[in-house]
């Protein structure tokens, strides 16, 4: 109970701590044209961010908030560029369970940012998403303003009295009008357009085809930056502590018992953002022991356990505090515990002074499958070494109670920026 209320007051202190900024290096443009070159605070936006903050160095205590009506354009080096629109947005919704009976074709006059996908010499590419829906903008080298790649979806009864979901891809002929006004009209990429589904991946594939961007160049574009990947490897400690359960708990010689044996671990962490590395999953594979000599004081019952498991960690991790060189995180996620035992293990009750010894094949109280939660808290230095504390839930049967936690120290794997 005292382990699981230390790791609950870690996951209660992001509520009481200030959050981490995240200050990169970029530039931001007025509404006079003139560029300031500074930082900005990079966050991970899972939507077009509403305003920006800026200062002039990392130093500085002085913070600048600046928005659509404030800034034309701000970009954070090789991380991203973000370009004001003044202008109407589509406000049909496209999620099936949402969707109207009739196309609908309303609009609202908006002041936002837009993210740059793609600048091009004939057309360039944008995307917007907000609470309602994810909407894509391209804009003619010789256009002022970007024009909204229009997508609507809507309900419609079929003869036969069913529901059909009508797709009206209006966003296919304005790609087309695109290629054919820079002379790119051609019949592979008339399929091209007419297979696109509203999705970044198809657009930017239209798209690269009318600026006369090859497949590589396209995909060194989008690989530049972080990577979204890395791998882990190490070792550490288990501590496993066995409880008895009250029927028994009285008859031995005390009431738990502790193993602290080695334990190691790999796996792999994924980037929700890997430019930011605030989020990550982590899919973690462990192998750890545990061994136990349980008797009562009377020499009555004996218990000789000598453990192995093999678990399967799925977890989401939050860097709470996010420098480059330290990262303070928690998190949790689930487990999937294999355990085996030794040969050894074995078990024996003396009754009316004869003695009944059972090895591990007939010890059906010793679970060969078990899963929970998992809580984790760790710190990693200079994104090479993670030093981590896990809290497993405990595990039961008719006899003990299993209560894991475990330490570990892991060394990452970090592939180059490219």
């Amino acid at each position: 109970m005292k382990c699981l209320s230390f790791f609950a007051c870690l996951f209660l202190s992001p509520f009481f701590i200030s959050a981490q900024s995240n200050y990169k290096k970029g530039l931001v443009v007025n509404t006079q044209g003139d560029t300031l070159r500074g930082f900005i605070d990079y966050r991970e936006w899972d939507k077009n961010p509403r305003k920006i903050s800026y200062k002039e160095s990392l130093e500085s205590n002085k913070v600048q908030e600046f928005n659509p009506l404030t800034i034309q354009y701000f970009a954070l080096d090789g991380l991203g560029a973000y370009q004001k629109y003044d202008g109407r947005i589509s406000m049909g919704n496209v999620e099936t369970k949402d969707l109207a009976i009739t196309s609908d074709t309303s609009t609202a006059k908006v002041s936002v940012f837009l993210k740059l996908l793609q600048r091009g010499k004939s057309v360039s590419l944008y995307s917007y998403r907000d609470e309602l829906k994810n909407r894509f903008f391209l804009q003619k080298a010789n256009e002022l303003a970007p024009q909204e790649l229009q997508f609507r979806r809507y309900r419609s009864q079929t003869d036969n009295g069913n529901n059909a979901i009508i797709n009206l891809k209006i966003y296919a002929p304005q790609l087309w009008n695109a290629a054919t006004e820079f002379g790119v009209s051609t019949p592979e990429l008339k399929r091209r357009i007419e297979l696109a589904a509203y999705s970044e991946a198809d657009l930017l594939q239209v798209v690269s085809l009318i600026n006369h961007v090859s497949k590589e160049e396209l995909k060194i574009s989008r690989s530049a930056g972080s990577p979204k990947m890395r791998y882990f490897a190490g070792a550490g400690l288990s501590r496993t502590q066995l409880q008895a359960e009250p029927v028994w708990a009285l008859t031995l010689d005390k009431p738990s018992y502790t193993s602290l044996l080695p334990k190691v671990s790999f796996g792999a962490d994924t980037y929700l953002n890997p430019d930011v590395q605030q989020f990550f999953l982590r899919f973690q594979f462990s192998y750890a022991l545990a061994s136990f000599n349980v008797s009562s004081e009377d020499g009555v019952v004996k218990f000789n356990i000598k453990q192995s498991t093999f678990n399967i960690a799925p977890q989401l991790l939050y860097n709470f505090y996010n420098s480059e060189k330290f990262k303070f995180n928690i998190g949790g996620g689930g487990f999937y515990t294999i355990a085996s035992y030794d040969k050894s293990t074995t078990a024996s009750i003396k009754a009316n002074q004869n003695t009944s010894s059972n090895s591990i094949s007939e010890l059906n109280f010793l679970p060969p499958l078990y899963y929970g939660y998992l809580l984790r808290t760790g710190i990693i230095i200079n994104n090479k070494v993670d030093f981590s504390v896990l809290y497993l839930k405990p595990s039961l049967n008719t006899f003990f109670k299993y209560s894991p936690v475990q330490a570990e120290v892991n060394y990452l794997f970090n592939r180059k920026k490219k």
